[in-house]
């Protein structure tokens, strides 16, 4: 049975090269004019997180981790930068704005809680967005970015004192995802 499928599969491959529709061309790996669009937001929302870490040290947490992880979201917005052309300037305020409170503290704990959170609503939002982008370089680029953001979630779940928390180190509630671990 799978024989059959495969060989009906390779036919219409052929049926469709042969009649002009080239469903084996290769997708372009520069951004289109859409996945820059959506590039430019993600940019922007890279700048505003990199600041919040930026206003969690001013205010006074241990620099490490959160100078590093404020350094490597400004990277990421200047990597895309360059990828579309762009300044790495701009920062959406609107995120920002949500969260500075919560980052202008102290309390490491507390900012690291906060920055499990963000960490893990970038990672979900990339990648929800990866199978939009119509050129390959945009998905190679925020791949590696979100696997680094995982890892930041990680970090700072073991900041936030829950390093022994199997779940929250996986960035889960589901206790199907952890093997049944509690």
């Amino acid at each position: 049975m799978l024989g059959v499928a495969g060989v009906a599969g390779a036919v219409g491959a052929l049926a469709a090269v042969a009649t002009g529709h080239n469903v084996l061309a290769a997708p372009p790996s520069r951004p289109s004019d859409n996945d820059a669009m959506t590039l430019s937001r993600a940019l922007e929302v890279e700048l505003a997180v990199s600041d919040l870490y930026a206003t969690a040290v001013a205010a006074g947490v241990p620099e490490d981790p959160f100078a590093t992880i404020a350094a490597n979201h400004r990277a990421y917005a200047q990597a895309i930068a360059a990828m579309i052309g762009e300044s790495a300037s701009g920062r959406d305020d609107a995120v920002y704005d949500q969260f500075e409170s919560q980052f202008d503290s102290s309390d490491a704990a507390a900012v690291a809680e906060s920055g499990v959170q963000i960490e893990e609503a970038l990672v979900s939002n990339h990648l929800q967005v990866l199978g939009s982008f119509e050129g390959t370089d945009p998905v190679e680029l925020l791949t590696a970015i979100l696997v680094v953001e995982g890892r930041h979630a990680t970090v700072l779940t073991d900041v936030a004192g829950k390093g022994d928390d199997l779940q929250a180190l996986l960035g889960t509630t589901d206790p199907a995802a952890t093997g049944g671990a509690a």
